[in-house]
């Protein structure tokens, strides 16, 4: 699977996760357990897509320190 199949799976489960966990807030109360569950599965899926999009950044940022230094060992 790639990061980009990955990440477009974790934005979808982030939406129906938020949706939700609204739904069951408005049908019942913040603080009802249900609620709660969601708000903490949520958290975790926001969590998994936050890793990707550093790890995404610190590739590249990689990429690109590796990218002068080869520019600076040719000039």
């Amino acid at each position: 699977m790639t990061i980009e199949i990955l990440k477009s799976k974790l934005l979808v489960n982030i939406d129906a996760k938020r949706e939700e966990m609204i739904e069951s807030a408005m049908a019942g109360d913040y603080m009802d357990e249900k609620t709660i569950t969601c708000s903490q599965e949520l958290d975790q899926l926001l969590y998994k897509y936050q890793q990707i999009l550093f790890e995404e950044k610190r590739n590249r940022d990689i990429s690109f320190l590796e990218l002068m230094k080869a520019i600076k060992k040719v000039s």
